[in-house]
């Protein structure tokens, strides 16, 4: 691992980092079969995270943008409640649909697991999948993460979605830009700088689970933080972030 740093050009403070980080990890490792767990931890929820975001985009990029394209502004000054508990009433719809498109998605892959690969290994380190990790953590710790993960990133994704909906008044458009907002970013990373790679990877379901495997970090204001712990907090923050916009945005009373 310290040989894999120092050709990694993670040295100094950073390097000190990461192995106190791997100072954590349970040893003597205990092997046993891990083909499955690789499949699923690597490829499987990773893959899953991706189909999320091109159902959440066809499904709620005209929630709002619905309204504008059938002019149903009117109709909504002529409401009970007004602009803002109907745009609240939206959000919190999206972010339901969500969850429950993200529950039985992870309740089919856990039986489909359960069914085909069984629970042997849950407790087995994920250095059995990549030997330069330096996650603490088992097979089961890194599947709970990644589907925390997928979850999490969905939700700031729904209100990028929800936030591009309110501001775009034609519904192929909107869907357009929220397709762009998650598909766009990893085409063009590979042409920019390893450090705007790493920073396109905190948009919501834009990074990948798999950074558990990696010894990635960010510096900031001189501190090293493990990648991890921000691919899973930064973009549901991000997401959170958009609600007061998107509010704003349909409240604006249309000019005459």
């Amino acid at each position: 691992l310290e040989k894999y740093l120092e050709n990694n050009n993670q040295t100094g403070k950073e390097k000190e980092y990461l192995l106190q980080i791997d100072e954590k990890v349970n040893k003597p490792f205990n092997y046993g079969w891990i083909r499955g767990w690789q499949t699923l931890l690597s490829i499987t929820i990773d893959t899953a995270a991706e189909s999320m975001a091109l159902f959440l985009a066809i499904v709620l990029s005209t929630l709002f943008a619905g309204e504008w394209h059938a002019n149903t502004s009117s109709l909504v000054l002529a409401t009970k409640n007004g602009w803002k508990k109907i745009a609240f009433a939206k959000i919190v719809t999206g972010l339901v649909f969500t969850v429950e498109l993200f529950a039985m998605i992870a309740i089919c892959d856990i039986a489909s697991q359960i069914f085909f690969m069984g629970i042997t290994g849950w407790d087995m380190p994920v250095q059995m999948i990549k030997l330069t990790a330096i996650a603490p953590m088992n097979m089961l710790q890194a599947e709970i993460y990644e589907y925390g993960f997928t979850l999490l990133g969905a939700l700031g994704y729904t209100c990028i979605i929800l936030l591009i909906s309110s501001a775009v008044r034609n519904n192929m458009f909107a869907l357009i830009f929220s397709l762009t907002a998650v598909y766009l970013p990893p085409v063009i990373a590979q042409y920019l700088p390893f450090s705007l790679q790493k920073a396109l990877d905190l948009l919501p379901l834009v990074g990948s689970p798999t950074d558990i495997f990696r010894t990635n970090t960010f510096c900031l204001f001189g501190t090293y933080i493990w990648s991890p712990y921000l691919l899973i907090t930064v973009p549901v923050l991000i997401g959170f972030l958009c609600i007061p916009f998107t509010v704003r945005r349909w409240a604006r009373r249309p000019k005459n």
